[in-house]
């Protein structure tokens, strides 16, 4: 996530001081952003002081306020004319969710916690985990915690280590379980905790992208390889495909090296070059089964993996000239979802949702994600989640 350096320094010095992270966390922490190239200098300078302090970076999201009266959006359609409405409630969105499939998931949780998303299965399901303390370093912060369409009440499915609370940065979710970081580690939990909670092997560094999707748990192995799991309980498998991963759909992943883009299928290994993805150097990526999508330059661009056409969707992002904001990318089924969120807790986040079939946009504040069919969105004092129109 993004700091600026004097806020590196300040956060820094203090909450998880026992804490060993991982050697690729202070570059991680910093290289997220949608105006990497405007940042450069600054990061570079952040960056160093996160290596010789040697601790990971403490970062609490702000709570959006509490309104629950009106859920203001802009859509605009793609030729270029702008419509501003303000509709009551959950029918801000009526044109791309199902209203009546809304449910709202509740923000509180025991011991006067607040609850917050970090991931969205296709399935609708909501994972997440308690806010971090004033101090940043609340030992009760712990825990995975579970919502979805049948309950917006968060239920808490797993036991997180309170020492390693400041690895909690990402979660993923498939219908093979859970999984979310321990540590320089990534620790997994089959669907209805059969099995217990489990941890795979080393090979993973910490703030490197993770998935799942489909069938399989998908991460790098620092770098060097993909390593593919099909459940909790099994030995991960390894294809040799150096890069970062950036993105993935199964069975395709995809991963950036050497300004290349390479299209994997974890199923056999079979790979592809991109040759016209041209995206900018550390753009954020998402994919479905039909579209590649990147955000950097503040623009996001969209790639028909089919017919290999590129086309830019989007000019000016949330934020975008703002260096200490973050952004955050998720692609479902129908729509596409990029959100700013700041890297201190003296912002709110904002985000933009695109109708990959119709070319409309929709701002909405807050974080908002997408994956499959649902679309979740900050609202209030808490999150709504519902069904998208297909």
């Amino acid at each position: 996530m993004d700091e600026l350096e004097r806020r590196v320094a300040e956060r820094l010095t203090k909450p998880f001081e026992n804490v060993e992270p991982p050697a690729s966390l202070g570059v991680r922490v910093i290289s997220r952003s949608a105006t990497v190239r405007r940042r450069r200098a600054g990061l570079a300078a952040a960056a160093v002081a996160i290596v010789l302090i040697g601790v990971p970076v403490a970062v609490a999201q702000r709570p959006q306020p509490s309104d629950d009266r009106t859920l203001a959006a802009t859509s605009t359609p793609s030729a270029g004319k702008s419509t501003a409405f303000a509709l009551p409630g959950r029918t801000a969105l009526a044109d791309l969710i199902d209203t009546h499939s809304a449910v709202r998931v509740k923000q509180s949780l025991p011991g006067n916690q607040r609850f917050e998303a970090k991931a969205l299965g296709t399935d609708g399901t909501v994972l997440g985990t308690p806010q971090l303390g004033h101090d940043e370093n609340d030992k009760r912060s712990t825990g995975v915690w579970r919502a979805g369409p049948g309950d917006g009440t968060p239920t808490r499915v797993a036991p997180t280590n309170p020492d390693k609370r400041a690895y909690l940065w990402s979660m993923a979710v498939n219908d093979r379980g859970y999984l979310w970081p321990d540590g320089e580690r990534l620790a997994c939990l089959g669907p209805g905790g059969q099995g217990g909670v489990r941890t795979f092997p080393a090979g993973w560094g910490g703030r490197e992208n993770f998935y799942a999707n489909g069938p399989v748990f998908l991460w790098s192995d620092e770098g060097a390889a993909l390593a593919v799991a099909d459940s909790c309980g099994g030995a991960p498998r390894t294809l040799s495909v150096p890069g970062a991963l950036v993105a993935f759909s199964y069975p395709h992943a995809f991963v950036s090296s050497d300004g290349t883009l390479k299209q994997v299928d974890v199923r056999g290994g079979e790979t592809r070059k991109l040759n016209a993805a041209k995206p900018p150097q550390e753009a954020l990526f998402a994919a479905n089964g039909n579209v590649l999508v990147w955000a950097g330059d503040e623009s996001i661009t969209v790639l028909e993996r089919g017919s290999q056409q590129a086309r830019t969707v989007i000019q000016g992002l949330p934020h975008g000239d703002d260096p200490s904001y973050m952004g955050h990318l998720t692609v479902g089924e129908r729509l596409a979802v990029y959100s700013a969120v700041p890297s201190e807790d003296d912002g709110t986040s904002a985000s933009v949702v695109y109708d990959l079939r119709t070319g409309r946009t929709t701002s909405l504040p807050g974080k908002a994600w997408t994956a499959g069919q649902w679309l979740l969105w900050q609202d209030g004092k808490g999150y709504q989640l519902a069904k998208v129109k297909l």
